[in-house]
């Protein structure tokens, strides 16, 4: 009798989760609605530059003198950090089990099983990895990614017709558990000698991230 007490309790505990985690999101749409670009900002010295974002959506502008750029916040949730941390103690194992492999003169099998540990650093590392800013040019969309708590991947990308770029707010059930609400999704292509699609996560809410992928399709629409 008890356990069947305890099992409906689990699914009823579930239930309620999944349905707070559906009104959250949609509260934060409600919240946070569709921004129009224009309306939203005001001008700047140069077409190619963002424009200055009204103060109600919270972003920030740096000008240089040939670069305009988005600074966004970039930091993990507290799984993803722990991840990032395993990620490091997994590098720093390799790095132990590569020199003893060379101290015993060891063959290429066993180099192979130390690249797969390498590999699993790695992707640990790239756990939580966040778009930290956005920097436009006269010809070049450049996308920063911040990942290992200390390093950054640029992507750049030229100024070009076969430059698509679109965006989303994040799948309610792409959402963990610790997110407050949910990130916006940046989605990059581009058709040069090989076609390159990539999908970023940039921890901004829906006005935010609509008013950033409209802001980009000016810049790419711009003669």
């Amino acid at each position: 009798m008890l356990d069947k007490l305890f099992s409906f309790l689990e699914l009823l505990s579930a239930v309620l989760a999944v349905v707070g985690a559906y009104f959250l999101y949609k509260k934060s749409q409600i919240e946070h609605p569709v921004m129009d670009y224009s309306q939203h900002s005001s001008s700047n010295q140069d077409a190619w530059r963002w424009r200055k974002p009204d103060q109600e959506l919270a972003l920030q502008l740096v000008d240089e003198d040939n670069c305009s750029r988005i600074v966004l916040p970039a930091k993990p949730l507290f799984f993803e950090a722990i991840f990032i941390a395993l990620g490091y103690v997994l590098g720093v194992f390799v790095l132990y089990l590569f020199i003893i492999l060379v101290q015993r003169g060891d063959t290429w099998p066993s180099f192979m099983v130390c690249l797969l540990f390498f590999l699993m650093s790695y992707f640990l590392l790239q756990i939580g990895s966040r778009v930290s800013e956005i920097s436009l040019s006269p010809t070049q969309l450049i996308v920063s990614l911040k990942f290992g708590f200390f390093f950054q991947r640029k992507f750049v990308y030229p100024r070009a017709p076969s430059l698509r770029i679109d965006g989303r707010l994040e799948s309610l059930f792409a959402m963990n558990t610790e997110q407050i609400a949910p990130d916006y999704k940046l989605l990059i292509k581009f058709a040069g000698f090989f076609s390159l699609a990539r999908r970023f996560t940039v921890t901004v809410n829906q006005s935010q991230g609509s008013w950033l992928l409209a802001g980009l399709k000016q810049w790419c629409a711009q003669p």
